[in-house]
């Protein structure tokens, strides 16, 4: 593990965001941050392990099974005020 300045890792980010190992950001000499390598599934089982995010799908796949569902048209109008623009 490496101890890396907070002004260190200003100037040189994309070194540390790209490299493969876990780093203590630090203070004034105090550790603020851990700067970690992570996949797209940590994100996904780390997301998935969220209470809320697991109530709204679960509310999600009841609703399905019960039948209220609405057209993608009516989903895009409800969340952005329009229908969703068409791709060719």
């Amino acid at each position: 593990m490496r101890f890396v300045t907070v002004k260190e890792l200003h100037e040189r980010t994309s070194l540390f965001v790209r490299g493969e190992q876990t780093a203590v950001v630090t203070l004034r000499g105090k550790p603020k941050a851990i700067l970690q390598p992570i996949s797209e599934e940590d994100i996904e089982e780390a997301w998935l392990r969220s209470a809320q995010v697991r109530r709204r799908i679960d509310r999600a796949l009841s609703d399905l099974a019960a039948g209220r569902t609405v057209a993608h048209t009516e989903a895009g109008r409800r969340l952005f005020g329009k229908p969703p623009s068409r791709v060719d």
